[in-house]
């Protein structure tokens, strides 16, 4: 039978919750006895307003008249006025794996994300997936860092730079969602607001601090505590119209 993906929108918020919960589970491997409350309601939250807000979107995919899998997609707009979108919670069930289930969630995110005029559609990946995502037009985003959670801010004056902040799902390390995104245009940008990005990421909470780096700049974020993500990959969006099927 075909795959037929629809959108969650049309399901109780409910359904929505209990699959993200499922999806962490596999990830974490939470214990029977932990209490996941918190992160359930953190979930609830997060949905009711991202949904409401269209900052988000999330798909099922179906197989044989049952519910197979699930994705989700998180949009944000950077300082530079780009939309980006990061594809996350992509998940297919034991038993309809190998069977193309999960290629129809990607593709669908990736079709929301270009209809909403994304120009960086990206997701991060374990080696398991890599494959698919190759073979759909993503490569390794190999100018991305992130910000190794036991590194100090630095103390600075406060200033404006080129850096914003979005939330994306809830999650055992990301208990609110909460993000920062830094894109500085030179070394000397990178210089002059580096420590004030991050002195706001840890005031704003941001659990997950990326950075888009060039090679000339690498060194700095480096001594900032920033470290490199290899399984962050960044779709080729003239690749993935050259060879897009059904």
């Amino acid at each position: 039978m075909a795959i037929v993906i629809r959108n969650a929108r049309t399901s109780p918020l409910g359904e929505i919750l209990e699959w993200r919960m499922e999806v962490l589970d596999h990830v974490f491997g939470f214990g029977k006895k932990e209490d996941l409350s918190s992160l359930y309601a953190q979930n609830r939250k997060y949905y009711e307003r991202a949904l409401e807000n269209k900052e988000h979107e999330a798909v099922f995919a179906e197989l044989d008249g049952r519910t197979a899998g699930c994705g989700g997609v998180c949009f944000f707009e950077d300082h530079f006025g780009r939309k980006h979108a990061y594809l996350m919670n992509i998940y297919v069930r034991d038993a309809y794996r190998h069977q193309h289930v999960g290629e129809a969630i990607v593709k669908a995110l990736i079709r929301e994300s270009l209809k909403r005029g994304c120009e960086l559609i990206t997701l991060e990946t374990s080696e398991d997936g890599r494959g698919l995502y190759r073979h759909l037009g993503f490569r390794d985003e190999n100018d991305l860092m992130k910000l190794s959670s036991g590194k100090p801010a630095s103390p600075v004056k406060e200033t404006d730079g080129p850096f914003c902040f979005y939330r994306e799902m809830p999650s055992p390390d990301n208990p609110d969602g909460s993000c920062a995104y830094f894109e500085a245009a030179g070394k000397q940008d990178v210089e002059e607001s580096l420590p004030a990005f991050i002195r706001e990421a840890r005031r704003n909470r941001s659990k997950k601090v990326y950075a888009k780096v060039t090679p000339e700049s690498a060194s700095l974020f480096e001594e900032a505590g920033f470290l490199p993500m290899p399984d962050m990959m960044i779709l080729d969006q003239e690749f993935w119209r050259e060879h897009e099927t059904d």
